[in-house]
């Protein structure tokens, strides 16, 4: 006798069962809105959260800034800087009208004969090429124009600048033969520039402190210089 055969139903229990269709896609939706409202929990969670000191400090920044900017004193102090700033602008811009201070006091070419630049470290004014180099052997540069200077540089670039500069750090160069054989360089050939400014104020290899006159204020030298001319008797024809 032969057996019946046997049906393969190869439809799976879920796909049969309608119902267990839409239970399934009930409890995805349910997973997905459950991880959505853990993520936003989390986010909230971080809103909320103490900041620390570093951060209160640093919020803390702004505000205190509003409130020393809100005192009454924050902008008549701020005015007086202003006012003295441009004092002293104004006294280094007189200072670039003497004949020694209007060529760069390193270099000769474009820019050399108009400093926009003074070297606090030695008391020079400097043009924008070799502001640069100075900076590179860590000397003090600061703009004329868009930086602050204290008193003191000013009294002491009074003092000095760069005459002073040349008789003291190129005494042992110029008229002799090192001038002929290490003149100063124009200041688009970097490399003899930065060798240039490297022997003369880092090495100080052509310094004589001796050489030079005793700093005193350029604008008192300039008016004695004046003074013993015209004290001075016309020469005899």
């Amino acid at each position: 006798r032969r057996r019946p055969l046997l049906r393969v139903d190869l439809q799976t229990p879920e796909a049969s069962n309608p119902r267990a269709t839409r239970d399934r896609a009930r409890r995805r939706v349910e997973s997905s809105r459950t991880e959505r409202g853990q993520s936003l929990a989390f986010v909230a969670r971080q809103e909320t959260r103490v900041p620390t000191a570093e951060q209160e400090e640093q919020n803390e920044l702004p505000s205190k800034r509003r409130r020393r900017s809100d005192r009454p004193g924050a902008c008549a102090m701020s005015s007086a800087a202003d006012r003295l700033n441009a004092k002293h602008e104004k006294a280094l811009r007189e200072l670039l009208k003497l004949p020694g201070n209007k060529r760069c006091v390193t270099c000769v070419g474009p820019g050399s004969l108009a400093p926009q630049y003074a070297c606090v470290t030695f008391g020079t004014f400097l043009c924008t090429t070799c502001s640069g180099v100075h900076r590179e052997f860590q000397f003090r540069v600061k703009s004329i124009s868009g930086s602050y200077f204290t008193a003191d540089e000013v009294a002491m670039l009074s003092r000095c600048g760069n005459d002073y500069a040349r008789a003291r750090y190129l005494a042992g160069w110029t008229g002799t033969d090192m001038e002929r054989r290490f003149p100063i360089v124009m200041n688009t050939k970097m490399r003899q520039l930065k060798d240039f400014v490297r022997a003369v104020f880092h090495e100080k290899k052509f310094e004589n402190e001796g050489a030079a006159p005793p700093p005193q204020s350029q604008s008192q030298s300039q008016a004695q210089s004046q003074s013993q001319s015209q004290s001075q008797p016309p020469p005899p024809h």
